[in-house]
């Protein structure tokens, strides 16, 4: 997956837990209608007003509304011999509820004129925030020019670090890209969970696609997808997310992070879940999205020492046959078919030659195994036709596999069976 792959599918990552979040806060606020008073002009700030109206006795602590701060509002500091004076207002209160709270869960829906609209409401109790964000907003990339990024790489690293409020913590680092910028003085914050507010795995998740840099040298303690990908497969992995006990929250981890052949082996690992395994693998697979095994023989999921870490290959043949093992003796058909995924029902993929010999010997265990020659090969007709079979729908070599079938079937002393399809093969030239 090259550079502007990984980015395009971090943002839609983002923006499916974003949608997703909405939809819960809504879900939470028509629940509790006398407690969320929602009211007023429909949008997201009206939500999260709403919605925090619900959650006001579970807040974290520390939150700056106006009233209490337990640390100096000034703060001089130098760098590159210029002077810098910090005048740090309390965040103060929007609608209700403390602003930073408000900016926060507006960013969390995804909605960023939202998180304006609220900025504007808090007026001057933010100081020279207002700023950074708008041309945030305003840039494609979502990038300050360097004299604000020294600014704001001073200002959190000197305040807004020490600052006890956890959401103007994580808004000012989700905002302004701190995590690469305060790694320049050696002190990052990336591996720092904030579980003060992101107690739940998608919040999680949200958080650390928030992080990812992708202009960013992979030996900076800066946070990329492949390290990202690192820390949830091979350092927590399943365990950690009691994967067994929670399958389908384990897969959603590993594909929010494009850890697509990781997913599907697990999730192939769990007998019902195994079809939609399949399935997700056959639309990757069709998208030039999933990473295959060079050889048929390799296991399951393996890692090729040419591929960068933490990066994972499928046995996709190898999966498409646990598949049809259920049902091949039940549905030598309808297994046929399945089978034939590898082949000629793919025309997006190019396949090379070991899949196409995997192909054929799936279908060849797959007669041997149920013996229904004459609907899977095909019958000799009275007058020396061969009247196809369930596999002379695939683009597959029909003779080949009579060939390998009738030798197979004459060692273990089926002669009269080895005769029919000797004489099958002969009419299939």
């Amino acid at each position: 997956m090259n550079k502007n792959t990984q980015k395009a599918f971090v943002r839609n990552a983002r923006s499916y837990l974003e949608q997703s979040y909405k939809k819960f806060i809504t879900a939470q606020i028509s629940g509790n209608l006398q407690q969320a008073q929602l009211g007023g002009v429909p949008g997201t700030c009206n939500l999260v007003r709403s919605y925090l109206n619900i959650r006001q006795a579970t807040l974290p602590r520390g939150l700056e509304d106006g009233l209490v701060q337990q640390f100096d509002n000034v703060v001089v500091c130098c760098h590159d011999g210029l002077v810098y004076l910090f005048v740090m207002l309390p965040g103060g209160v929007v609608e209700g509820h403390p602003t930073w709270a408000m900016i926060y869960y507006c960013l969390r829906c995804g909605d960023l004129n939202a998180a304006q609209a609220v900025v504007k409401k808090a007026g001057h109790q933010l100081g020279d925030f207002p700023q950074f964000l708008q041309e945030y907003v305003a840039n494609s990339d979502h990038r300050l020019s360097p004299g604000n990024e020294t600014r704001l790489q001073l200002q959190y690293r000197r305040v807004v670090k020490q600052c006890p409020d956890p959401y103007k913590r994580v808004v000012y680092l989700i905002i302004l890209g701190i995590w690469r910028l305060y790694c320049i003085v050696g002190q990052c914050d990336y591996m720092e969970d904030h579980a003060d507010i992101a107690d739940k795995i998608d919040d999680y998740l949200w958080v650390k696609l928030c992080q990812i840099q992708f202009d960013a040298d992979e030996r900076t303690e800066t946070l990329t997808l492949q390290k990202l990908q690192t820390l949830l497969y091979e350092e927590y992995g399943e365990s950690h997310f009691n994967g067994y006990q929670q399958p389908f929250l384990y897969f959603q981890v590993l594909i929010l992070t494009a850890q697509f052949e990781a997913a599907i082996e697990f999730l192939s690992r769990i007998e019902r879940l195994r079809c939609h395994a399949v399935h997700v693998a056959i639309v990757l697979f069709t998208t030039n999205l999933l990473q295959c095994s060079q050889s048929t023989q390799a296991q399951l999921l393996s890692k090729d020492p040419n591929d960068p870490s933490p990066q994972r290959r499928l046995n996709f043949a190898r999966l498409i046959m646990m598949y049809t093992r259920k049902f091949e003796e039940t549905d030598p058909q309808e297994a046929a078919s399945s089978t034939s995924t590898s082949s000629a029902d793919l025309p997006y993929f190019q396949l090379n030659a070991s899949f196409s010999n995997q192909s054929l010997l799936n279908k060849h265990e797959l007669v041997q195994e149920t013996k229904e020659y004459e609907m899977l090969l095909g019958k000799l007709m009275k007058d020396g036709t061969r009247k196809p079979g369930a596999i002379d729908k695939f683009q597959v070599d029909t003779r080949r596999i009579l060939d390998k079938v009738a030798r197979d079937t004459e060692s273990k002393g089926a002669f009269e069976d080895a005769v029919k399809l000797y004489d099958l093969s002969k009419v299939s030239e």
